[in-house]
């Protein structure tokens, strides 16, 4: 389970707090990437929550 909150609130991080400091210094190829890691890890996130429920 602890390892599901992590990758949220990293995720989280990417997605919000990174992307906006990296738009906000017009830096857009690398916009991108956080943008897309930050929804994978997410992503993965939910899958691992699952995963874990579903395991017990």
């Amino acid at each position: 389970m602890y390892e599901s909150s992590l990758f949220l609130i990293v995720g989280i991080y990417m997605l919000v707090w990174d992307c906006n400091i990296l738009k906000k210094k017009k830096l857009n190829k690398e916009f991108n990437i956080a943008k897309f890691i930050g929804s994978a890890y997410i992503v993965v996130s939910f899958a691992y929550f699952i995963y874990y429920v579903n395991r017990r």
